[in-house]
């Protein structure tokens, strides 16, 4: 359970950090108040209403009558991704080393202790199994 969770988070990070660092381009058009396209990473595809350019140039006749606007949303991303710096300020230092010293004096190596399973002699092979299954190492 701890490793699948831990498989998980990273891949999590890994994403995060991928689409962190990736600029986004989010382009939309819109035809009066509505919503007609929207796109990722180039400018999205007009409608077809666009304005008529004049026949000639003495008649204004067309006097920019477009409703269509166009939004361009740029997020960009981040340029320098690296491992942040471990500085431990004097303060700090001042007041980890008091409180880390008697945890340190607390842990005891200990000689004593028996262990079971030294004294006792290998299994004895009655058959053997890499031979019964013909598995072998190449």
């Amino acid at each position: 359970m701890k490793a699948a969770f831990r498989k998980i988070f990273s891949l999590f990070l890994g994403i995060l950090l991928v689409t962190s660092s990736i600029s986004w381009t989010v382009g939309r058009h819109y035809c009066g108040h509505i919503l007609v396209d929207v796109s990722l990473f180039h400018e999205a595809e007009k409608c077809g209403m666009e304005p008529i350019a004049p026949i000639s140039q003495d008649t204004d006749d067309l006097v920019d009558a477009s409703c269509c606007s166009d939004d361009l949303t740029v997020v960009t991303g981040q340029d320098h991704v690296g491992k942040p710096s471990q500085d431990v300020l004097w303060a700090q230092q001042l007041f980890l080393s008091p409180s880390g010293q008697p945890n340190i004096q607390r842990i005891t190596i200990r000689d004593d202790v028996a262990v079971p399973w030294v004294s006792s002699p290998p299994f004895t092979l009655v058959k053997d199994i890499h031979l019964l299954c013909e598995v072998f190492l190449i």
